[in-house]
């Protein structure tokens, strides 16, 4: 069994959405100064305290634990105590070629696109093109060399025992 679980990237995003909750704070405390904009004061604090609340429930609290084994790649978001299989994938309905963002971009790839990050600006992130029959989705996931260098030889591997033979659309 192989695991990674990516950490927060310094304090930048648990500041920004207590950054975000203090301006709200002062925003209403202001409002009464505002005269007849009050409800548009109002209303951009409210944006920002939904903003600052979404970076805290999207990245901050919950962790992700990537697994590999028994051929299977799984993603668990964890809250808390809490673990929740959010994702579960035949390692032989994975392309081997991982891509970063701009030549995720660059490719122009449809499909579905599921987030499974921690650090949404870290240079670790990878989009991961994956088959569910004909569908055909992508994962973007954060993970280090090491365990990129592992993902790819299991995919390796099981695409062998399942094909017989390495398969030709990854090449």
């Amino acid at each position: 069994m192989i695991q990674y679980r990516p950490g927060l990237n310094g304090k930048k995003l648990i500041y920004l959405p207590i950054v975000y909750l203090a301006v709200c704070v002062v925003l209403f405390n202001a409002s009464i100064l505002a005269g007849k904009y009050a409800s548009l004061v109002q209303l951009v604090a409210i944006g920002c305290a939904a903003y600052g609340i979404f970076l805290l429930t999207k990245y901050v609290i919950p962790d992700y634990l990537y697994t590999v084994e028994d051929g299977h790649f799984t993603v668990h978001k964890i809250n808390g105590k809490k673990s929740l299989l959010v994702a579960d994938i035949e390692l032989c309905d994975m392309k081997k070629e991982f891509m970063t963002k701009e030549q995720f971009k660059a490719k122009d790839i449809g499909g579905r696109v599921f987030y499974f990050i921690k650090n949404p600006d870290s240079a670790n992130i990878r989009y991961i093109l994956c088959y569910f029959g004909t569908e055909e989705c992508t994962l973007v996931i954060e993970i280090d060399e090491k365990f990129e260098n592992q993902l790819v030889s299991q995919i390796e591997e099981w695409k062998i025992k399942a094909y017989g033979e390495e398969d030709e659309d990854d090449e």
